[in-house]
C-alpha cells in the first residue's frame, strides 16, 4: 500500500464513494496479505471511487503484484486496466502485478496533490515560507479581525455544521455550487458519519454562524483537505486563506507531521508550502 493516502484506500470510505458516483460493478479482491477494491464496467477495470472525488488510489496490504496478477486473471481477457491517481509506490507494484498476468503496461504522470511537511511549531512554519508569505498570512489574519472580530476557530461536531457547509458551499454559486447537489451532500454527510471525517470552522466572535469552513480527514499521519467553502460576502476579509493557517497551526498543535491539501495543483497551496506528489496511470491490456 502506498504511504499516507489517508482515507482513501478505507472500504468503508470506497463504500460511501461508489455509492454516489453509481458507475459499474464494485468488485473486491483479497488475499491473506491484502486486498484491492476495482469497479468493471463496459470491459474497462479502474480502481474503485471516481477520480473527481478519490484523491488517491492505492491497493492495501503487501504482496500486492501477485493479488493484482490475481485480479487480472479473475477478471479475465478483452479487458483493459486503467488505474488512475497511483502514487508512485502504487504504480509500480501494481504495473509489476499486471506484467505477471502477461499484460503490457503504460504508466504516465497525470496528475500531482499538493503536501506540507510540518514542522514542530507554528512559528517554525512561518519561518519556513518564508518572509514574504509570512507578512501575507499576518496581514490576512489583522484584515479578518478588523472586519470580522476575533479570530475564533473551532472543530465542529454539531449536526448542524454539515447544513452550514452545505449553505456556504452552495453560495459560492457557478461550478462550485452546483456541485453541491442534493445528492452530494448526503455523500457528504455519509462520510461525516465515518471515523476521522470532521468539520474545522471559522466562527463570527459570537459563535452565531461560520465565515468558512474546512472538511477533512485526520489521521496519524496528518490531515487530508478535502473541501472547503467560505462566506462571499465576506469576501474582502480572506476567511478562506484565514481558515487555512488556523488549520495548519491546529495540526501542529496536535502534533501532525503532515498537512495534505490533495489532488490539484492551485497556486496557494505552494505559497503555503506545500510540495509537489506526482500521481500516475497505469493502464494494462
Amino acid at each position: 500500500m502506498a504511504h499516507a493516502v489517508g482515507p482513501f484506500a478505507r472500504l468503508d470510505f470506497l463504500g460511501a464513494v461508489t455509492s454516489v458516483d453509481g458507475v459499474g460493478e464494485l468488485r473486491l479482491v483479497r488475499s491473506d496479505s491484502g486486498a484491492i477494491a476495482v469497479v468493471v464496467e463496459d470491459g474497462v477495470v479502474r480502481m474503485a471511487g471516481h477520480a473527481d472525488l478519490c484523491d488517491y488510489h492505492s491497493p492495501v496490504g503487501s504482496r500486492i503484484p501477485e493479488l493484482v496478477s490475481r485480479l487480472a486473471l479473475e477478471v479475465g481477457g478483452g479487458h483493459r486496466f486503467d488505474f488512475d491517481s497511483l502514487p508512485l509506490e502504487a504504480a509500480e507494484v501494481i504495473a509489476k502485478g499486471l506484467e505477471l498476468a502477461g499484460l503490457s503496461t503504460d504508466t504516465t504522470e497525470h496528475s500531482a496533490a499538493a503536501v506540507l511537511s510540518l514542522p514542530e511549531t507554528f512559528d517554525g512554519y512561518l519561518h519556513a515560507i518564508g518572509k514574504k508569505q509570512r507578512h501575507e498570512i499576518r496581514r490576512k489574519h489583522r484584515r479578518y479581525e478588523e472586519i470580522v472580530g476575533p479570530v475564533v476557530f473551532e472543530t465542529l461536531d454539531d449536526p448542524s455544521a454539515l447544513e452550514w457547509f452545505v449553505r456556504l458551499h452552495r453560495s459560492a454559486g457557478g461550478e462550485k455550487g452546483d456541485f453541491m447537489d442534493d445528492s452530494m451532500a448526503g455523500y457528504f454527510g455519509e462520510l461525516l458519519r465515518l471515523p476521522g471525517w470532521r468539520i474545522d470552522a471559522l466562527l463570527h466572535p459570537d459563535g452565531s454562524q461560520p465565515t468558512a469552513m474546512l472538511f477533512g480527514f485526520a489521521d496519524e499521519h496528518g490531515y487530508y483537505l478535502y473541501n472547503s467553502a467560505y462566506d462571499p460576502d465576506l469576501r474582502d476579509a480572506s476567511p478562506g486563506n484565514v481558515v487555512l493557517s488556523e488549520a495548519i497551526s491546529a495540526a501542529i498543535d496536535a502534533g501532525l507531521r503532515r498537512f495534505d491539501f490533495l489532488k490539484g495543483e492551485e497556486d496557494y497551496k505552494f505559497r503555503l508550502g506545500a510540495r509537489r506528489r506526482p500521481l500516475y496511470r497505469v493502464v494494462g491490456s
